[in-house]
C-alpha cells in the first residue's frame, strides 16, 4: 500500500491514520508470478471551502469607478478565482483585488474559492452601479417669427441649463425660444449629473430677411453635421458670392470666392478638429451666416 503521503504498508487490510487534511492518491499494488496490478483511488480528508466576499466602501460611483474587494472565504480556502463583469481586470486570482469599472452600467461579481477537497461559488448580482459623466448635445429647428425649437440630445444628464446668448436662459429639457433682434447667437447647453458637467454650443443665425432671400435662390447646405466635407448649392446663383469659415474663437480659417463655373461648392474641414464653425456668405454686399457642425468618428 502507498498512502500518498510518504507512508506505506504491506498488510493485507491495513488501518492508517492521516494526520493532515488533503487529497491523497492511495494505491494498492498486488502481484504474483503471472502479473502485477495497481489500483488507485483518491482519499479526500477535510471540508469544502465556503466562498464569500464584501465590498469596502460604496457600490455606486462615477466612471471610472474603483472598488476594493475583501475576501471573506473560509480559512481552508487555498485558491480564488474572481470574475468582474465590466471590470478592469475582468478576472483575478488575488485574495483581495482592486478593480476599476470604466464604463457606465450595472455589474455582477463572482468569487470561486477552492481547496484540495472542492470548490464553492459566491455571486452578487447587479451589485456595482457605475454612472457616466454627462454628454451635452442638441440640435435646433427654426419655426416662425423668430421662434426656434431646441432638441436636447444629451446623454446621462439629470439637469440642464440653456444660455441663448441674448441674456435669456432656460432649465427646460427641450425649450422653444424667441429671438427678438436679428443676429448671430452662441447658444450653449450645460448638462449635469452627480458626476459632473458638460457643455455644448452652436451658433444660431436669426435673420428672417436673409433666409427668405436665400430660399428664393434654392440655397442648400448639406450634410450638416458632417465628418469633414460640406456641400453648398444654389439652384440659381444670386450673384457674386464669397465664402468664409470662422472657428469658435472668431478666427477666419478659410476665405475664398465662389467658383463662377459651378453652382455647387465643397467646403473641406477634414483637417480641423471636431466642433462648431460658422459659415459666412458675402453676397452682393449682404452677409449670411450658418453654423456648421464638424463631428469626427
Amino acid at each position: 500500500w502507498d498512502f500518498g503521503n510518504g507512508n506505506s504498508s504491506t498488510d493485507a487490510n491495513p488501518v492508517f491514520i492521516f494526520e493532515e487534511e488533503g487529497l491523497f492518491p492511495v494505491s494498492l499494488t498486488a502481484w504474483n508470478k503471472c502479473d502485477t496490478i495497481v489500483y488507485e483511488r483518491n482519499v479526500a480528508l477535510g471540508s469544502f471551502p465556503q466562498s464569500g466576499f464584501e465590498i469596502l466602501g460604496s457600490t455606486e460611483g462615477c466612471a471610472p469607478f474603483t472598488v476594493e474587494f475583501r475576501n471573506m472565504s473560509s480559512a481552508n480556502s487555498e485558491e480564488w478565482e474572481w470574475v468582474f463583469e465590466g471590470g478592469n481586470p475582468e478576472t483575478s486570482t488575488e485574495e483581495n483585488p482592486v478593480v476599476t469599472f470604466e464604463q457606465a452600467g450595472i455589474y455582477s461579481v463572482t468569487l470561486k474559492a477552492s481547496n484540495a477537497i472542492g470548490t464553492d461559488t459566491f455571486s452578487l448580482q447587479d451589485i456595482i452601479t457605475v454612472q457616466a459623466q454627462p454628454i451635452a448635445a442638441f440640435d435646433y429647428e427654426m419655426l416662425d417669427d423668430g421662434y426656434y425649437r431646441f432638441d436636447n440630445l444629451s446623454d446621462y444628464g439629470d439637469s440642464y441649463l440653456w444660455d441663448f446668448g441674448d441674456g435669456n436662459t432656460s432649465d427646460e429639457f427641450s425649450p422653444v425660444h424667441e429671438f427678438i433682434e436679428a443676429g448671430t447667437y452662441w447658444v450653449e447647453l450645460v448638462a449635469g449629473n452627480a458626476c459632473g458637467l458638460d457643455s455644448f454650443g452652436l451658433f444660431v443665425e436669426f435673420d428672417p430677411t436673409s433666409v427668405l432671400d436665400l430660399e428664393a435662390f434654392g440655397f442648400r447646405l448639406f450634410p450638416n453635421p458632417s465628418s469633414g466635407l460640406f456641400t453648398l448649392e444654389f439652384s440659381e446663383m444670386p450673384g457674386d458670392v464669397r465664402l468664409r469659415i470662422y472657428d469658435i474663437r472668431g478666427r477666419i480659417i478659410q476665405d475664398k470666392p465662389w467658383s463662377e463655373s459651378s453652382s455647387r461648392q465643397i467646403i473641406d474641414l477634414t483637417g480641423y478638429s471636431s466642433g462648431t464653425y460658422l459659415l459666412e456668405l458675402l453676397i452682393e454686399g449682404n452677409l449670411y451666416h450658418f453654423p456648421v457642425q464638424l463631428i469626427k468618428h
